[in-house]
């Protein structure tokens, strides 16, 4: 870390800045959480307009807010004085002071820039170890969430894990607790430590304001180690599948800033219904319907689609909409089925969605039972038939193809006239 210090003048004397240690308000802290990098920290010369970064290191020992003050100040190199004018304003802070003094123009030997500098050490996530927080979709679970804060005090020990969950403590077993303090109704813990929960995006905080509750019920001080352990309530109940990765952060009064990664997850609910269609035949489209409404008194906007693995021949209509608000008719969502083939187990999933629901659907198709065509042949003509042999006189076709004077169309040469004649008696 470090401070830009930009001196704006115009004038080409050279400066001196002395640049005093960083101190703890209050105090002379030796062991101060702040140190200064530069390798001088006095006689440092500037020029005009010039720029001076001042780099200092924070490396706090314990989890509570410090404060100190880094301290620039600059003089002429020839120790001469800077002429200002004084205010002579009576209604002015400092004008009273020098409202009966005949000359109004003075000196100054040095002027100071003072940065007040607030350190917060913050307990960095270890992502490794953090709390799972896991049901099904639609539906609730109840759990303790207990924290541990390191460094909240200087006996505290290390080696613990920082962040788990357990189960709710049944009422038969509650007065065998570690004794610590219940956080109600004009209790200060409250007051010493607040918390929240950090998201990633406003899309995760949309979907899971309405789903998780978190609330402080107790706080548990070790007395060897000094560890304060914070105990919440944790109420989940998801209205659709999702997994968010966000962070428990935990602030002190005192300064100190804990943060603990926390997931969240909500796995498939149950089938809300399965839906038999029924078809009519091949390449012939088949549809019911049905009405849904929102969970809310005003329309929300929804998502109809189905799931990767499901048959092509299921359609939806509409695939984005709004729903109609709770206690009215509900918006009509059609379902169509157009087999192609007999014989196939035809089946889907169909989710629809909104900002803060999921209902999910089974879909089976069904065709007609397939029947093999059916009739009767012509009956055949009486007889007694002849042999085919004897329907006929028998044909000599050497004797047909020695009558052609030409070639015929099948000859390489189609046309031309046969040489020689033949006596047919002689055949």
């Amino acid at each position: 870390m470090n401070i830009m210090f930009l001196y704006f003048t115009d004038n080409t004397d050279f400066l001196h800045a002395n640049l005093d240690h960083l101190e703890e308000r209050n105090q002379i802290n030796p062991d101060s959480a702040f140190c200064l990098l530069l390798k001088h920290s006095t006689n440092i010369q500037l020029g005009p307009k010039a720029t001076l970064d001042v780099p200092f290191t924070f490396v706090p020992g314990n989890m509570r807010l410090h404060e100190a003050l880094c301290v620039v100040s600059i003089r002429r190199i020839d120790n001469s004085d800077w002429l200002y004018e004084m205010p002579v304003d009576p209604n002015h802070p400092y004008g009273r002071r020098y409202a009966d003094k005949a000359d109004y123009r003075s000196g100054m030997k040095q002027i100071r820039w003072i940065y007040p500098i607030h350190g917060i050490p913050e307990s960095l996530p270890v992502i490794d170890q953090g709390a799972k927080i896991s049901c099904q979709a639609r539906s609730r679970i109840e759990e303790y969430l207990e924290v541990s804060l390191t460094g909240a005090v200087p006996s505290s020990a290390t080696g613990y894990r920082p962040i788990r969950t357990r189960s709710i403590t049944p009422e038969d077993l509650q007065r065998s607790k570690t004794e610590g303090v219940i956080v109600g109704e004009g209790n200060k813990i409250t007051e010493e430590f607040s918390y929240r929960l950090i998201y990633g995006s406003e899309e995760e905080e949309a979907g899971m304001k309405h789903s998780v509750s978190l609330t402080l019920v107790k706080k548990v001080r070790d007395k060897l180690t000094g560890i304060v352990n914070l105990v919440f309530n944790v109420i989940y109940a998801p209205f659709k599948v999702m997994r968010y990765d966000v962070q428990l952060c935990i602030t002190a009064t005192t300064g100190g800033v804990w943060r603990f990664p926390v997931t969240f997850q909500a796995t498939e609910a149950i089938v809300d219904d399965v839906i038999t269609i029924e078809s009519v035949g091949l390449n012939r489209e088949s549809s019911v319907g049905f009405r849904l409404t929102s969970q809310r008194k005003h329309p929300t906007l929804f998502n109809a689609y189905f799931v990767a693995g499901s048959d092509q021949e299921f359609s939806v209509a509409p695939q984005t909409g709004e729903l109609q608000p709770l206690g009215t008719k509900g918006t009509l969502i059609q379902l169509a089925f157009t087999p192609k083939v007999y014989g196939k187990n035809y089946q889907a999933k169909l989710v629809i969605q909104t900002s803060d629901m999921q209902w999910t659907y089974n879909l089976i198709g069904t065709t007609p039972e397939y029947t093999p065509p059916s009739g009767q042949s012509q009956k055949p003509i009486a007889g007694p038939h002849n042999a085919p042999l004897k329907r006929g006189k028998h044909r000599n076709f050497v004797r047909d193809n020695l009558q052609l004077t030409t070639t015929a169309v099948s000859s390489p040469v189609k046309g031309a006239p046969i040489l020689g004649n033949i006596n047919l008696s002689d055949i």
